[in-house]
C-alpha cells in the first residue's frame, strides 16, 4: 500500500516434513519446479527469496545456504537451532561469487526463549566466513508480533539489491508503523491454493506424497508479466494457513 515493496508472488508451503532433509528435497525437486510450472514467476536468482520463521527460519537458512546458485535473498525470523548441523560450519555462508548479490536477514527477539541463542550463533557463524548479515536484535517473545515485525523488515528489503533503492538494506531497526498496521488497501491481491506430487526422501524407503501451500497473488496478476517470489516457511507445529 505504500510502495515500499517489490511486487512479488508469496508462496507458504505447508512445511511438514520429519526431517530439514526432506523440506529441501521437497523445495527444490517438487515445490519450486509446481510453482514455475503454473505461475509467472521470474527464476533467476536474483528474484527468488527463502525466509520463515522458528522451525520455517531455520528451514529457511538451510535452503538459501546450500541453493545460493538459485536463492538470492535469505530471510530467518527467529530461526530456531538445527541449521549448523545441515549445513557445514565451516561453509555456512555465501560463497565469494555471489557475496555482493545476496542478502542475509536473521532476526532475534531479545526475550526469545524458543529460538534461544540460536540467531546470534548463526550470526556469528555467517561472519566467521565472511558473509555479511543484517542482524536485528528487536524488543519481544517467540509470537505474532515478533514475526509481524520481522516480516515487514524483510519484505521492505527484499528484491533490492543492485537497485537504487539498494540502501534500504541496511540500517535501522524498526516495528510496523501505525499507519502501515492500520492500512486497509482497495486494490488486494488473492490467495490460491494448490496441491502437489512429492515423497518423504527417506534414502531407500522413500514414500510418495501430496502436499499443498497458499499462493498469494499481487492485485492485477499478469501471467505475462514475470515476478519476483518469496518462499515463506511457518513455524513448528503450525501450518501454511498460520501466515
Amino acid at each position: 500500500a505504500f510502495k515500499m515493496a517489490k511486487d512479488m508472488i508469496v508462496v507458504m508451503p505447508n512445511v511438514n516434513g520429519a526431517k530439514d532433509e526432506d523440506v529441501i528435497s521437497d523445495f527444490s525437486k517438487d515445490l519450486k519446479p509446481a510453482i514455475e510450472a503454473k505461475y509467472s514467476v521470474a527464476k533467476d536468482r536474483h528474484t527468488t527469496a527463502v525466509a520463515g520463521y522458528g522451525t520455517g527460519g531455520r528451514i529457511a537458512l538451510c535452503i538459501g545456504l546450500t541453493m545460493e546458485d538459485q536463492v538470492a535473498y535469505t530471510g530467518a525470523l527467529a530461526p530456531v537451532e538445527g541449521a549448523l548441523s545441515y549445513v557445514d560450519k565451516a561453509s555456512f555462508g555465501v560463497p565469494s561469487e555471489y557475496s555482493d548479490k545476496s542478502f542475509v536477514m536473521i532476526q532475534k527477539g531479545k526475550s526469545d526463549n524458543v529460538a534461544g541463542n540460536a540467531p546470534a550463533d548463526y550470526q556469528k557463524a555467517l561472519s566467521a566466513n565472511g558473509t555479511d548479515c543484517l542482524y536485528l536484535e528487536m524488543e519481544g517473545s517467540h509470537d505474532t508480533a515478533l514475526y509481524k515485525n520481522g516480516l515487514y523488515n524483510l519484505i521492505r528489503r527484499l528484491f533490492k539489491k543492485g537497485t537504487d533503492d539498494e540502501g534500504v538494506s541496511n540500517g535501522f531497526v524498526t516495528k510496523v508503523p501505525d499507519d502501515v498496521d492500520r492500512a486497509q488497501p482497495n486494490q488486494r491481491g488473492r490467495i490460491e491454493v494448490i496441491t502437489y506430487d512429492t515423497e518423504t526422501y527417506d534414502e531407500g524407503n522413500s514414500v510418495k506424497m501430496q502436499k499443498w501451500a497458499n499462493v498469494f497473488l499481487p492485485y492485477d496478476y499478469d501471467p505475462d508479466k514475470k515476478y519476483n517470489v518469496l518462499y515463506l516457511m511457518h513455524g513448528g507445529g503450525e501450518n501454511a494457513d498460520t501466515w
